[in-house]
């Protein structure tokens, strides 16, 4: 594709460059401490990067960037681009919830599911014996599988909803 490549990297892993992939890029650029909140989670250690090496674009990978619609809002502010989905899409898929009726009022096709319930445990327990054990427990907020769990039973789903809750 003839894309030049650009990566960033943390003093954690400057001993072995090749287990972080940095030889695949042209040019890799040291962007802060090992602690993540200093280093690739530092959105304006990223966007000094970002402008200094003229980069096109930003790929978040697949952590908690990815899912920042702030973070797109801004590589987007300097010029570039993130390559990802649209912050209005990151922030509508944000919230499981939303995310869900989203779906819902486009058609698409969804598992069976209770919708957000509080913390009435013969709601709980009905919503479950509708769905049908087992069943997974998610909260609302949060990315990807944090804070999924699963419950076999009736037995066990008040204190996995206690749980994930937490």
């Amino acid at each position: 594709m003839s894309i030049d490549t650009l990566r960033e990297l943390m003093p954690a892993y400057a001993k072995d460059i090749s287990l972080n992939l940095s030889s695949l890029a042209g040019e890799t650029v040291r962007i802060g401490a090992a602690p993540a909140r200093e280093s690739y989670l530092n959105k304006d250690a990223l966007l000094a990067a970002l402008q200094a090496t003229k980069a096109d674009g930003v790929h978040p990978g697949y952590g908690f960037l990815a899912e920042n619609a702030e973070f797109a809002r801004r590589v987007n502010a300097v010029g570039a681009t993130f390559i990802g989905p649209p912050p209005s899409w990151i922030d509508a898929m944000g919230h499981k919830a939303r995310a869900r009726a989203l779906a819902e009022r486009y058609g698409l096709p969804l598992a069976p599911a209770s919708g957000v319930l509080g913390r009435d445990p013969a709601a709980i327990l009905e919503a479950a014996e509708r769905i049908g054990f087992p069943v997974l427990v998610k909260p609302a907020g949060g990315g990807g599988g944090i804070g999924m769990l699963a419950a076999e039973s009736a037995v066990e789903l008040i204190a996995t909803v206690e749980r994930a809750g937490a």
